[in-house]
Formats: C-alpha cells, structure tokens, sequence
C-alpha cells in the first residue's frame, strides 16, 4: 500500500495567490490463501454412475472414503484471493475576486477482486469490480448583503460480478440460448451471489444533481434558504443462467433433473428528488438562539426509461396498463423542526445546552 498529496499555488493564473490545487493518490494490492469445503464422490460413486452422468461428476475431485461403504465424502480446495484498487482525487480552487470563488473537484477510484469461490469446490472463481467517480464544481458568491453558494455534482458507481464455470457444455442440453449452468454442487443447486441463478451481473448507477443555498444576515436574524433538484439513474443488466437439481438416488442412475431457467435482463430504473428548505436562526439574547425551519422533499415514483417495466395488481391478479406508477408518491414530505441553544452565564459561556425536534410527514400509496 503506498501513495502520495501535492498541493500548493498555481503561479501565474489570476495572480498572485489567486489559484491552488491539491491532488492525492493511494493504492492497495492484497494477496490471500482462501479455502473453500465441499461434498466430492468417491471412487465407490464413482463406479455405479451412469456413463450420461460421468461428465458432471469429471470436475470434481475424487476422494478416498473413510469406510468403502460411503459414496460422498467432503473435500477442501484452496486457491489464491487477489484485490488490487486505487483512489485518487485532485481538486482546483480559484479566488476570482474578493467576493467570488469557484472550485472543482474530481474523485476516482477502482477495485477489482479475483477470488476463488469458497461455495463449491469445482475449479471457479468470481470476477467483482467496481469504479465509483464523483465530479463537483462550486461557486461561492457575495452579493451585496447575500451570500449564495452554488454546487453542481455528478456520481456515478458502476460495479460488475462475474463467475466463471468450467460448465460450458452444459448449454447444449437447453434449447434456448446462452443457457449456462452457474455452478453445480453434490446434492444443490447454482448460486450466485445470494439468489439462485444468474451468470453475471452489471449495475451502473448514476446521479445528477443541483444544489444552491442563499444566507442572509439582519439584525439578530440569520436567514438561509436552499433548494435541490437530483436525478438518479440505474442501468442494469444481469446475464440469466439454468440451475439443476438432482435428487441423489436420481442423479446416480441418470433419471433426470428439475431445470429452472431465468433469461437475461437488461434495464434501466429512475428517480427524481425535487426538495428546498427555509430556516431561521434567531439570536433572541446573548446566550439563546432559537432555530425554526421547514424542509421539504419530493421523491418521484421508480420506474423504468424503456416503458418495459409492468406492475401486478395482487388484488385483481393482473397486469395494469403499461406506463402505470408502481406507488402514489407523496407530495406532502413537509419536514418542520425547531431548535434552542443556550449558554448559561452563570457556567461563563463554556457549557452550551442544545434541544432540537423534528417531524417528518408523508407517506406513499400503493
């Protein structure tokens, strides 16, 4: 693991101690031995299957039985666990004037995790990644007795997983295409991850979102109000995968299995929030403050960009018209609070006593 961070002045860029930039770096590399455990056949097993069976049984490897009368027998396999990732960010800020600044800032990082599958002993490993980055610029603002801050960002966390299965010919026993088996297991059925098909998966997640913020002094008055607009996307593809299910007496004698399948899916989920706020910060004596504000947000139901997403109705067990919301959602997400500080004289403005309460309204129909 090492890395490095330079800042400092940009000399000659709007003047003399107008422009700066920090920039950092870090990688970590990390090797392991990991271990998996498993139900394996015996060479007793070995001698009874049925010749159709044989090439199931050929990735697995055969064990010695404590007593010549067992037929499975658990087996550990071990193999190697590499994660290798980095991070990285750099940042720019500028003093235009005395009263306006803006600043830009950009974050990457990337994991990558190759590691034996410790859910079964068959030679396969999984294949994860993930590269979240994250772009931001502000504009810090005086104007006049106003002061306005202005933030415009994007994240993005695009991560993968992928297994890979030394069970390739299994596709030619499934008429429909792309069909794989994900993984076998004595007596089991294929996993990955925690559901029960599927041979890979691909999620890249995005959000656009615009927040501006404006504060105003008067008196004992301190005044802010601010608003935010985001837009969340999630593209999604997850490749499907068969799973087969063997009773033990069934798959001895090659008496057939259960087949489920699942097929590929590819789409792309959305959100938008729409939220501000107003609060008050009420400096009534000099050691009380009271703080009353509002806040409010609105989350749009998630649907689909392709219009292919449908919704069930369980009460009539049917499909609703395409394009119909999943939920009503509410458009009353009011948020009220209050808060009181105090600095007691007689503690000589060293101990401060906070109360704050909040309400948050609103709810969603199905």
């Amino acid at each position: 693991q090492y890395g490095a961070t330079a800042g400092g002045p940009i000399p000659h860029l709007l003047g003399k101690d107008r422009a700066f930039f920090f920039g950092a770096f870090e990688r970590l590399g990390e090797s392991s031995q990991v271990s998996g455990e498993g139900p394996v056949p015996t060479a007793v097993l070995m001698s009874v299957m049925n010749p159709a069976t044989a090439p199931i049984l050929a990735t697995l490897p055969v064990m010695a039985p404590p007593t010549l009368s067992t037929l499975i027998v658990l087996a550990d396999r071990s193999g190697m666990s590499r994660l290798a990732e980095w991070n990285g960010s750099g940042r720019l800020d500028f003093n235009l004037s005395d009263r306006h600044k803006l600043a830009l800032r950009y974050v990457k990082a990337k994991q990558g995790l190759d590691t034996l599958d410790q859910t079964t002993v068959t030679p396969r490993y999984m294949l994860a990644h993930a590269a979240p980055d994250n772009a931001m610029a502000s504009w810090n603002g005086i104007l006049g007795s106003v002061f306005n801050e202005l933030k415009l960002g994007l994240n993005r966390a695009p991560t993968g997983l992928t297994y890979t299965t030394p069970f390739d010919w299994m596709s030619n026993f499934v008429a429909l295409p792309g069909a794989q088996l994900s993984t076998w297991a004595f007596g089991g059925v294929g996993k990955q991850a925690g559901g029960d098909y599927g041979r890979s998966s691909d999620y890249r997640s995005r959000s656009y979102s615009a927040i501006d913020t404006v504060s105003w002094s008067h008196g004992r008055h301190n005044i802010k109000a601010g608003m935010e607009i985001r837009a969340l996307r999630v593209p999604l593809t997850t490749l499907g995968g068969t799973v087969y299910s063997f009773s033990s007496q069934g798959f001895i004698a090659d008496l057939g299995a259960t087949v489920s399948f699942i097929g590929d899916l590819h789409a792309e989920a959305q959100q938008n929030l729409y939220g501000g706020f107003v609060q008050d910060e009420w400096r009534v004596r000099k050691d009380l403050s009271i703080s009353v504000g509002m806040r409010y947000e609105f989350y749009t139901a998630v649907t689909g960009t392709d219009g292919q997403a449908r919704v069930f109705d369980m009460n009539r067990l049917n499909f609703l018209p395409s394009g119909s919301s999943p939920y009503q959602p509410s458009s009353m997400g009011l948020a009220p609070r209050l808060g009181v500080a105090w600095a007691p004289q007689a503690m000589h403005s060293k101990t401060i006593l906070r109360l704050g309460a909040a309400v948050q309204i609103g709810r969603a129909h199905v």
